[in-house]
C-alpha cells in the first residue's frame, strides 16, 4: 500500500448502483457542461491527430470535467462510430464520430 498518495476509487458495483453521485443538474449529470439540442455535428480540430474521449468531451464542452465524462459514458449515453463506448481513454482519430444522447436531444461531434 502506498503511502502518503491519494487514494483511488475502483469502479464496480451492482447494476444500476448510482453510488454517491446523486442527482445531475440536467436531470442525468452533475454540473451545466450539458449542453442540449443540435442536430449539425460540431468538428473538433486535434492538432496531432488523436484525442482521447473524456478530453474530446470536455473540449467540446459536453462534459465539464473528467469525472462528468466518466458518467455520461457509464450511463451509456455516448456512442464512437455507431457503437457503444464506455472507455474515457478511447483514442480517436480525424473522422471518428461521437454522439451523446442528452435529456434536450443528441450532440453530434466530428474528429477533424
Amino acid at each position: 500500500m502506498a503511502t502518503g498518495g491519494t487514494t483511488r476509487r475502483q469502479p464496480g458495483g451492482a447494476a444500476g448502483q448510482r453510488g454517491r453521485r446523486g442527482q445531475r443538474a440536467c436531470g442525468r449529470h452533475v454540473g451545466s457542461g450539458c449542453q442540449t439540442g443540435g442536430v449539425d455535428a460540431q468538428t473538433i480540430d486535434v492538432g496531432d491527430g488523436v484525442i482521447r474521449l473524456g478530453q474530446l468531451l470536455k473540449l467540446s464542452g459536453l462534459a465539464e470535467s473528467g469525472a462528468h465524462a466518466r458518467a455520461l459514458l457509464a450511463d451509456g449515453e455516448v456512442t464512437v462510430n455507431g457503437e457503444p463506448e464506455q472507455r474515457r481513454g478511447r483514442q480517436l482519430v480525424a473522422g471518428d464520430q461521437v454522439v451523446v444522447s442528452l435529456p434536450g436531444g443528441e450532440e453530434r461531434l466530428r474528429v477533424g
